[in-house]
């Protein structure tokens, strides 16, 4: 993974600052590339999914990276003369009862040298030296431990292999997002490739990964910045629209754009980059002609922005504040969007006393800003 990763910094580095670099990555056809190693990748870390849950294991790969180091060292009592001895509390993956496979304490006792000696005096036979014939607990437990170690190696290499993939998810939206960077003709180019269609089928998967989730927003900021299509792409491709704006579909009939505007009616975009990275998002897609409809028409400054207006000043989360008077602004440079933007405000105060508001807050007045 070392190798990749300095194969992934080297390329990004030349798209950010060579525009040759990236002429000639479009002439070796690179976001076709990137595209298919972003789908195998995610192709592996559904099927590793369907293999956890076909051997009926309850706990994830990040259960498994946690757990598998949680081990801890505590002295036993002393007893006597003897000297107080270091017991192991490890943990490890046991398949064992049912077919489940769950977390179970390795038993240490049963292989204890004088636990050992009791167990061959207890079993000699009355009156004689000789011992039965059939002896149960020792092969049973060395299967024991033979099934557990091989359940953890199994999910020690699962967790490797997922990370590498997840590794090379991120290193292709990394490189997407520097590629189409103030370029138009990679922007066509990545478009053409399939990437909004790739995004909207794995949203569920993007959102469960936070640094991915970030690599994505970023991505879309810069591909509807450099791009017209791009941004109708986001926000048109998979929605069905009505004379009322977004027509509200869950699942994969929505755009980019209308579950983005979800996460934040939701308030589930909690981190501050991200938010900040949707927000831009919002307000390029506002800016242009035929998207920016679908955000007149609908409740996105009624409900959305005037939600996370005032969530800003309750936390006085000035940045937040900033974010949201930015698309607000962007929404009125059009008359239309003047219109409804009045019209959304709910009485004609409003906006005078939010911004009243804001100014009182930051310690100026309302005729400085």
């Amino acid at each position: 993974m070392s190798d990749l990763t300095i194969v992934s910094a080297s390329v990004r580095n030349l798209l950010a600052v060579s525009h040759a670099a990236k002429q000639l990555s479009i002439l070796s056809d690179l976001p076709k590339i990137l595209l298919r190693s972003a789908s195998e990748s995610y192709s592996f870390l559904e099927l590793n999914e369907l293999q956890c849950v076909a051997t009926g294991s309850r706990h994830t790969l990040d259960d498994f990276a946690r757990q598998t180091h949680a081990m801890t060292f505590i002295y036993k009592p002393k007893t006597g003369n003897k000297v107080p001895r270091k017991v192991s509390t490890q943990v490890a993956f046991s398949p064992f009862e049912n077919g489940t496979t769950h977390l179970q304490p390795k038993r240490t006792g049963d292989r204890n040298p004088i636990c050992s000696k009791v167990v061959e005096i207890c079993d000699l036979m009355p009156g004689t030296d000789r011992r039965p014939e059939r002896r149960h607990g020792t092969l049973t437990e060395v299967s024991r431990d033979a099934a557990a170690s091989a359940a953890m190696y199994s999910s020690k290499l699962r967790y490797q292999h997922s990370q590498m993939f997840l590794l090379l998810m991120l290193s292709a939206m990394t490189l997407f997002r520097h590629l189409v960077h103030r370029s138009q003709i990679a922007a066509e180019k990545v478009l053409a490739s399939g990437i909004i269609c790739f995004i909207r089928s794995i949203w569920d998967f993007i959102l469960s990964e936070e640094n991915l989730f970030h690599e994505v927003l970023a991505f879309l900021c810069n591909l509807a910045s450099a791009s017209v299509k791009g941004a109708r792409m986001i926000a048109l491709e998979g929605e069905e629209t009505s004379e009322s704006g977004w027509g509200g579909q869950k699942g994969s009939c929505c755009s980019i754009a209308s579950r983005v505007v979800s996460l934040l009616e939701r308030g589930s975009i909690c981190r501050a980059p991200q938010h900040q990275l949707a927000t831009s998002l919002l307000r390029v897609l506002v800016m242009e002609a035929t998207a920016g409809q679908l955000f007149l028409r609908g409740r996105f400054l009624s409900v959305t922005c005037m939600q996370e207006l005032q969530r800003g000043l309750k936390m006085k989360d000035w940045e937040k504040v900033d974010a949201v008077l930015k698309i607000l602004l962007n929404a009125s440079a059009s008359r239309n969007g003047q219109r409804v933007l009045m019209q959304s405000l709910g009485h004609p105060g409003f906006l005078d006393m939010e911004l009243q508001q804001i100014g009182f807050q930051a310690g100026g007045s309302l005729e400085q800003t």
